[in-house]
């Protein structure tokens, strides 16, 4: 019983701070569409600056753990073009960490991305 009412505590929080995140979301967006500075805008909407300026360096935060969350979860490939013969025999991938890998034609897209993916998590030595 006790770890069910804890479980809709935690529930309950979690849906505030859904609720809190998107208020402060909307006056970001707000703010911004006004083209008044952050502290006419919370005079203007009785907001603590202090809050305001927290929240907007927070969601910033959350944005960009977001968008690396995401560049983690699945490698990215750019298009190349081949030019001479030699190329097309040998490729040179350069990752995110600065290793490298010299891969021949014909290799399986789905090895390559699983090898950039632990190449990339593996410590330097």
């Amino acid at each position: 019983m006790a770890k069910q009412r804890a479980a809709e505590r935690q529930a309950c929080w979690e849906v505030r701070q859904r609720e809190r995140e998107a208020r402060w979301r909307r006056h970001l967006a707000a703010w911004r569409a006004s083209g008044t500075s952050q502290a006419e805008y919370c005079r203007q909407h009785g907001l603590a600056a202090a809050h305001f300026s927290w929240w907007k360096h927070e969601l910033a935060r959350r944005a960009r753990q977001r968008a690396n969350e995401r560049n983690e979860a699945s490698p990215r490939f750019v298009p190349l073009q081949l030019t001479t013969e030699r190329a097309a025999s040998v490729c040179e991938v350069e990752l995110r960490n600065g290793r490298r890998m010299r891969l021949a034609s014909g290799l399986d897209i789905r090895w390559v991305a699983e090898l950039a993916s632990a190449l990339e998590a593996a410590p330097s030595c």
